[in-house]
């Protein structure tokens, strides 16, 4: 559930093949940014994000205490 995109496709007159999952559709961010739609909902879809950094892969030692702090902050929110 927590990745979607991993197993579903969308297929329509403009996708007739298919999306890859996501990857294909296109999207303009705020900021300009074009980014693939898997790619934006696998970074957390920036909810996590300041304006002045991205998450790429590898990650960081910046991305991943980020992802460690909103993980930690999730769970406390929602007793998890």
């Amino acid at each position: 559930m927590h990745q979607p995109l991993h197993s579903v496709s969308l297929f329509n007159q403009t996708y007739p093949s298919g999306d890859r999952g996501g990857n294909s559709l296109k999207m303009t961010l705020l900021n300009g940014t074009i980014k693939d739609l898997h790619s934006f909902w696998d970074s957390g879809a920036f909810r996590i994000q300041n304006d002045s950094w991205f998450m790429v892969r590898p990650l960081s030692l910046q991305n991943t205490t980020a992802l460690k702090e909103a993980a930690l902050n999730y769970i406390k929110s929602y007793g998890l």
